[in-house]
């Protein structure tokens, strides 16, 4: 089971540390990981988007992605986009609060319409 981590490119890498370390023994990547990987080869950020949320595997067909956690409850354009495409394909999508507690993304809604960085909160319960 292999999990993305939803994240700001500016993070800490002793956060990200934190949760590889919460989340073991199951594999972990980024989005920043994510983006330098397939951004390009995506050709634009719609298909990018897509990919994260609901690509497969070429060869196994297994998902790329089994499971979505979120470091922040806010999040930039991606980041939302991500997360909705996830949450409609009825893929588990999680938020690691402050406490370590794990939460579950119920959905996100728009903030800030001219904040593209934290213009999107999640919710949880």
């Amino acid at each position: 089971m292999t999990t993305l981590l939803v994240m700001p490119k500016n993070v800490a890498e002793e956060q990200i540390e934190a949760v590889r370390e919460a989340l073991s023994p199951r594999p972990l990547r980024t989005t920043s990981e994510e983006y330098a990987l397939r951004f390009f080869d995506a050709g634009g950020w719609d298909a990018w988007i897509r990919i994260l949320a609901q690509g497969k595997d070429i060869l196994t067909q297994k998902p790329l992605f089994d499971e979505i956690y979120c470091l922040h409850p806010e999040l930039g354009k991606s980041s939302a986009g991500i997360v909705v495409r996830a949450l409609h394909a009825g893929k588990p999508v999680r938020y690691i609060d402050t406490d370590g507690t794990h939460r579950t993304v119920v959905s996100v809604e728009q903030t800030d319409p001219d904040d593209w960085v934290t213009g999107w909160t999640i919710n949880y319960i």
